[in-house]
């Protein structure tokens, strides 16, 4: 298989074009996206750079694609949880959702808008991805929640495989990523209303990040895989920042 060097670019936030990435692809598939800022954030700012591209076979029933991150906001006292929700729609703070997990996060807020017809067939966990980003997580927080100023950071990573059309045609697609949710204590409104000011509640800001989809007809969706050393000599990348999708 011929494969061609394709560069992800940034073209929007600092002037000049800036190379996000650089990846090996099937030289005749189509490629499509980059990085965008989205203008209408400032209210989240951890939503404004985003994250869209794909590489789609000729026929569109082969491909990979990477989705945007998503940060929102989320708490177990209902009084709060309107709060947010009023917040969010004032365009003064990042959406109100519940902390969902992967799975919950990928159906609920994701597939509807990015496969409009999806059919749900299982979901797995990837606990090796999860015990990583746990430990990142558990390095960056732990002193905040030593000092009791956060209660603790969970991070919960897996795929989705799913099934749909894509030109009248069947294809399933294997759909993962990560869900890392920061938990905060907070005084619980209805107790404060009783002059008690404990923080029995909690407060969740909840991120949802390395999202990415790979599909191809009858079931067998393409693989991620490092280059081979003679397609890194015909294509003339360093071998470190390259990766290759396939079949």
């Amino acid at each position: 298989m011929r494969m061609r060097l394709v560069k992800v670019m940034d073209t929007q936030g600092w002037g000049a074009p800036v190379e996000v990435l650089r990846l090996l692809v099937p030289s005749d598939w189509k490629v499509e996206g980059g990085v965008t800022w989205a203008q209408n954030m400032a209210r989240c700012p951890q939503n404004i750079i985003q994250l869209r591209w794909r590489a789609v076979s000729p026929d569109g029933l082969t491909g990979f694609e990477l989705f945007p991150g998503y940060s929102w906001v989320w708490s177990d006292d209902p009084s709060q949880q309107q709060i947010m929700h009023n917040s969010a729609m004032s365009n003064m703070a990042c959406d109100a959702n519940p902390a969902y997990t992967l799975p919950d996060f990928l159906v609920k807020m994701v597939l509807p808008r990015v496969r409009p017809g999806f059919r749900a067939l299982g979901a797995e966990p990837l606990p090796k991805i999860a015990q990583m980003e746990q430990t990142k997580a558990n390095q960056l927080y732990g002193p905040t929640i030593q000092a009791g100023y956060l209660r603790g950071v969970r991070v919960d990573a897996g795929r989705l495989r799913l099934q749909y059309q894509v030109n009248g045609q069947p294809v399933e697609e294997w759909m993962g990523g990560t869900v890392q949710a920061v938990v905060s204590p907070t005084p619980n409104t209805m107790a404060m209303m009783n002059g008690n000011s404990a923080m029995t509640s909690s407060n969740y800001q909840v991120n949802a990040y390395n999202i990415y989809g790979t599909w191809a007809p009858g079931g067998t969706p393409v693989r991620v895989k490092r280059p081979s050393r003679s397609e890194r000599a015909r294509s003339e990348v360093p071998p470190r920042r390259t990766s290759t999708f396939s079949r």
